[in-house]
């Protein structure tokens, strides 16, 4: 970063000329000349772009079918094949997703749905009293309210 500073530095306020700080560097030319025009010299990384699946359109019923089952009993839930059995009789020649698919997003719901596992992550730049602090805060902030003690 120093050499960066330097070539721009002898650039803009010595007025030297690009060729001449590229043979008093060392450096060569293009190098010289893309140190004095860019100011940030990290990857620009592109932005994924999600699509939208086969089965986007269904989960909302399905998520709305795993709510109502929280309260209902046991034997009443719904299993992935019962949800994809009904979507099926639902919808028909319409609903062309393979049950897999509909399995893999029950499994991985259902526990988000009932909050089972569910935590509270936060990530610090350091292990200091600061951060601590700044996370208790935060964390009390989340369950709207702090506990009346602390071991």
């Amino acid at each position: 970063m120093a050499q960066v500073q330097n070539i721009r530095f002898m650039r803009n306020f010595k007025g030297v000329s690009l060729r001449a700080i590229a043979e008093e560097t060392g450096h060569h030319f293009e190098t010289v000349k893309k140190y004095v025009e860019k100011d940030d010299f990290n990857l620009q990384l592109r932005v994924n772009q999600h699509r939208k699946g086969k089965l986007d359109s269904f989960k909302e019923l399905i998520d709305q079918w795993l709510r109502e089952d929280i309260s209902a009993k046991p034997k009443q839930r719904h299993t992935a094949k019962r949800i994809y059995d009904r979507l099926k009789d639902l919808y028909g020649d319409e609903f062309n997703i393979s049950d897999r698919s509909v399995r893999a997003y029950v499994a991985k719901r259902r526990p988000e749905i009932q909050g089972v596992g569910s935590g509270y992550l936060q990530v610090f730049k350091s292990e200091n009293q600061e951060c601590l602090l700044e996370g208790l805060k935060s964390i009390f902030e989340h369950i709207g309210g702090s506990p009346r003690e602390m071991v």
